[in-house]
C-alpha cells in the first residue's frame, strides 16, 4: 500500500476490515522493500462446504476490489489478484482458499 508512515498503512488495514465484515487473524502490517506496506492476515469462511466457501471468499473479494484475476486449481487451491481495490492507498491485492487444519 502507498503509506509513508505506519500509522496511515494501519487506517488503510481499518478500511478494509471494515469492507470484509470480519475480523482478521494473524494480521502483520511489514515495510516494503519498494516503499510503503505490505498487510497480510486470515479471515476464517463461515461456509462449511468447499464450494460455498470459494463463493464466500469471492463475495468478499468483489467487495474490496474489482477486476480479479484468478488462479489455482478451484478444487483445491484457488487464488485472486488485482491492482483495481476499491480503497485508496492499496495497490495491490491477493488471496487465497486454503483449508483449515
Amino acid at each position: 500500500m502507498n503509506a509513508p508512515r505506519e500509522p496511515a498503512a494501519r487506517r488503510i488495514v481499518e478500511v478494509l476490515v471494515a469492507m470484509q465484515e470480519s475480523s482478521p487473524l494473524d494480521l502483520k502490517l511489514e515495510p516494503y522493500h519498494m516503499g510503503g506496506f505490505v498487510a497480510s492476515f486470515r479471515t476464517v469462511c463461515q461456509a462449511e462446504r468447499w464450494n460455498d466457501a470459494v463463493v464466500e471468499v469471492l463475495e468478499l473479494a468483489q467487495r474490496i476490489a474489482f477486476d480479479w484475476r484468478l488462479a489455482g486449481n478451484i478444487a483445491c487451491d484457488p487464488s485472486g489478484w488485482t491492482t483495481r481495490p476499491r480503497i485508496p492507498g492499496v495497490t495491490a491485492i491477493h488471496w487465497t482458499v486454503g483449508v483449515r487444519v
